[in-house]
This record gives structure tokens, C-alpha cells and sequence, in this order.
């Protein structure tokens, strides 16, 4: 895999990202409507909710952008997301597949995710760029 093919991957994987998160943005009202209950695990699920969701905005953008900072921000999003809240990285997937099975499913497909994106972010960082 060349560079700039490490790049493009990168940025259609940073478009899936925030696609994924745009369409979870009903998440974060959860904690909104825990706070007007005062609970205090409110505060807990906000703590864990808002920095996942804008890891996953923020990372998205940067791989997007083309910036090696974004793989960082998508790898603890995706880590967090997957074994803290199960949360897909590919929401529309859910609907196709039985429920049954369908953690392992979402567990496969957001370990696919990250080892493609680990394998673009060595590419990127290893290989000499073909202008220079």
C-alpha cells in the first residue's frame, strides 16, 4: 500500500467515522435527561458519553483533513465505544444482521476497523513520501 493510498483509506474511514457519529447524536441527550432526574450517575454517564462522541467527531475530522493525529483520537474512540457502550462503528450494519448474535458482529467489524487503520497509519508513518 502505497502513501497516498494509506491517506485516501484513511479519510473514507474518517467519513465512516463521523457519519457514525452524526448518527448517534441522540446519545448524548441521555445524560442531559439523567441531570434534570438528579442522579448523580448523570454526571458518571456524561463523564463517559461527551468525551467518546468528541473523540470520534474530532478524529473523524483529522483523518478527513489528512492529519496522523486523528488516527489517535479514532483508536481511543473506537476502543472505548466498543468495550464500554458497544457502539457500532458502522450503525446501518445493526440492522441488517440478527440480533442475536450481533455483539460479536459489532465487535469484529469495529477490530476490522482499527487494525485497517493501524495498518494505514504504519503505512503513512514508515513510507517515504514519492515527491521528495
Amino acid at each position: 500500500m502505497s502513501r497516498d493510498s494509506a491517506f485516501t483509506t484513511a479519510c473514507y474511514a474518517g467519513w465512516l467515522m463521523l457519519a457514525a457519529a452524526i448518527a448517534q447524536w441522540r446519545i448524548l441527550e441521555v445524560p442531559l435527561i439523567m441531570f434534570s432526574l438528579k442522579t448523580s450517575t448523570g454526571l458518571l454517564v456524561s463523564l463517559i458519553t461527551y468525551p467518546i462522541w468528541i473523540c470520534a467527531v474530532v478524529g473523524a475530522i483529522g483523518l478527513i483533513c489528512g492529519r496522523t493525529w486523528g488516527f489517535y483520537l479514532v483508536y481511543m474512540s473506537l476502543a472505548l465505544s466498543t468495550v464500554g457502550w458497544k457502539v457500532p462503528f458502522l450503525p446501518f450494519v445493526k440492522l441488517l444482521l440478527p440480533k442475536e448474535n450481533w455483539g460479536w458482529i459489532m465487535f469484529t467489524i469495529n477490530l476490522f476497523v482499527v487494525v485497517l487503520l493501524a495498518f494505514c497509519h504504519y503505512t503513512i508513518r514508515h513510507t517515504k513520501d514519492e515527491e521528495t
